[in-house]
């Protein structure tokens, strides 16, 4: 697992990433996602005196705020950070015809 930079900084970078992607349609949200596309709409970003960005999400009915938008955050920062093949696997001469494969699974990474 790959842990998200802290602090404010942090938090601008992993949803500037996001941001980022969305717009040059590297990452698509699903026309299904409803709920996600609403919590991403009330994102805001201010510029600090520092030069850096406050990132928040005003609380809405029933104190949620932005859950969905964090997860998609989070993963999309995981999956950026993590290598393609993380660790690759070798099978044994002679089990399921040998080569390189790619253990239970690959991702393919953002950068």
């Amino acid at each position: 697992i790959n842990e998200a930079p802290g602090g404010q900084e942090g938090k601008s970078e992993t949803y500037m990433l996001v941001r980022d992607l969305l717009r040059e349609g590297r990452l698509r949200i699903p026309e299904n996602a409803g709920r996600l596309v609403a919590q991403l709409r009330t994102i805001i970003a201010r510029p600090t005196p520092g030069g850096g960005l406050s990132i928040s999400a005003p609380r809405r009915k029933g104190g949620r705020h932005g859950d969905l938008v964090s997860a998609l955050v989070l993963a999309v920062w995981s999956a950026k950070n993590t290598p393609t093949c993380s660790p690759c696997y070798i099978p044994p001469k002679g089990f399921g015809g040998g080569g390189i494969g790619h253990g239970f699974g690959s991702s393919r990474g953002f950068g």
